[in-house]
């Protein structure tokens, strides 16, 4: 009996492991997209303006939702800690300093370590609905 408590209380670790992770990887990169352009809500280029909604802040991590307007074009920007950008709709573009531009659609995550130079972009005709996590240095 034992046994199987602590082969099910390990499982149940595993689990929030690596839900957990999956949290913190979406969650950082979204941190970073919000340092770069939740500092100057509305910063940029693109038709309106940048939507911005702190969902969490605690010790360890800054979680913000952001909608980007089509047409936005951020400020280049250094990544001051890990960031995490999850696209929760449409599609958003991240131009990185000597790697180019990826698109990352509905689903999809993009990761940007802290110190890279970076921009955001929204090419499409349609509002980008962005999860954006920054992870806090310890």
């Amino acid at each position: 009996m034992l046994n199987r408590v602590r082969s099910a209380t390990a499982g149940l670790n595993r689990v929030r492991r690596g839900w957990t992770m999956s949290l913190g990887v979406a969650v950082v990169f979204g941190a970073g997209i919000a340092v770069g352009v939740g500092v100057a809500p509305g910063s940029g280029t693109g038709q309106g303006r940048v939507e911005e909604r702190k969902v969490l802040e605690n010790e360890r991590v800054t979680m913000y939702e952001f909608v980007f307007p089509p047409g936005f074009k951020g400020e280049e920007h250094e990544a001051p800690v890990d960031e995490f950008a999850y696209v929760l709709e449409g599609e958003f573009g991240v131009v990185t300093k000597g790697k180019g531009k990826r698109v990352i659609r509905t689903g999809e995550v993009e990761w940007a370590p802290r110190g890279v130079i970076h921009y955001s972009v929204n090419e499409s005709k349609k509002p980008a609905r962005v999860l954006v996590v920054l992870l806090k240095e310890r």
